[in-house]
């Protein structure tokens, strides 16, 4: 089952970058026309197709079944964002920041599944768990995971309209470096050289690490989007 997900997560992107830049101008006025309120259920489908996706891989490195396997996961979250969003908009009414909030979770966690993914995915591909290519397996999925954080957070968590302004990309990569070496440093010192997690396998040591990392820099990042990079 894990060669069938990267089987299929490869011919997925094969695809894509067999695309022209018409196909991609097309798909992107196709969901920026899509009604407001049906456009964030549209993304949080995607959001959740993919998250599940990628959480299924990195359940099944670190042996832990799942009911239903990858079908609960892909089918079962993109539900449960939904629900949520419809939540975040009732909020709305009392509080005028939950749907934003709504957003952010989602499209929050499709970031940590993709960052998560890309380090299992690294680890398991290398046989590796520890020592010093852990920095740099890390550093590769939290960047991709960063990147995709920059694009939904720009462009569908705070709405932030307009190309990227230097000063905005600036702060923004600066901001990232900042917390790419903070979550570096927590992988690497907990699979590395802290002895709290002997009793635990080294595929969930490292996850472990990877939590504790991601709980440290998610609100960095939080802040940083919301009054630094994209404020208004």
């Amino acid at each position: 089952m894990i060669n069938l997900i990267i089987w299929t997560s490869a011919s997925a992107i094969k695809f894509f970058i067999s695309l022209d830049k018409k196909y991609y101008l097309n798909t992107f006025y196709f969901v920026i026309m899509i009604p407001v309120k049906r456009r964030d259920y549209f993304l949080a489908v995607i959001a959740g197709f993919f998250t599940g996706l990628f959480s299924y891989f990195i359940f099944r490195h670190v042996d832990i079944e799942i009911p239903g396997g990858i079908v609960s996961l892909s089918a079962g979250l993109p539900v449960l964002w939904i629900l949520g969003l419809k939540l975040a908009k009732i909020l709305a009414k009392r509080f005028s920041w939950s749907e934003q909030f709504g957003r952010f979770v989602v499209a929050g966690f499709l970031n940590t599944s993709i960052d998560f993914g890309i380090l299992n995915l690294l680890s398991f591909k290398f046989g590796i768990y520890s020592g010093k290519p852990i920095i740099l397996f890390n550093v590769i999925a939290f960047a991709v995971g960063v990147t995709n954080s920059y694009l939904w957070n720009k462009y569908w968590t705070f709405k932030s309209e307009g190309k990227p302004r230097i000063s905005e990309a600036a702060m923004f990569v600066g901001m990232n470096i900042i917390w790419t070496a903070v979550n570096t440093s927590i992988v690497f010192f907990i699979t590395t050289f802290s002895d709290l997690f002997k009793s635990f396998s080294p595929p969930e040591v490292e996850n472990i690490a990877k939590v504790i990392a991601t709980a440290v820099s998610l609100f960095g990042n939080f802040f940083g989007l919301k009054f630094l990079v994209f404020k208004k």
